[in-house]
């Protein structure tokens, strides 16, 4: 298992996550699949988005990632992300640094 804390940039918003990732194996290149919370906080960087409940979500995902080194791998992960009034599918490709 692995907890995983983030933050995207997408256009002028700014996406926080956690979420839990069960690894199917040890191995360099392995497979991983989850789920976790988001939340949108939008582009004018108030306070107040926080604590609106329609910029929460919850997300079920899974991915594949190629280990680098022992602190960092390359991430190919897709996302499905519910909220209380809509819902979306969300792809990734990035660089993950491990502490």
């Amino acid at each position: 298992h692995r907890a995983q804390l983030g933050v995207d940039k997408r256009g002028g918003n700014t996406w926080w996550h956690a979420a839990l990732h069960f690894l199917t194996s040890r191995n360099r290149f392995r497979f991983y699949y989850g789920g976790g919370v988001s939340a949108l906080i939008d582009s004018e960087g108030h306070l107040k988005p926080v604590f609106r409940i329609e910029n929460y979500y919850v997300m079920v995902l899974g991915g594949w990632e190629a280990q680098v080194d022992e602190h960092s791998s390359v991430r190919l992960e897709a996302s499905f992300q519910q909220g209380p009034t809509d819902q979306f599918l969300k792809g990734v490709l990035g660089y993950t640094y491990h502490f």
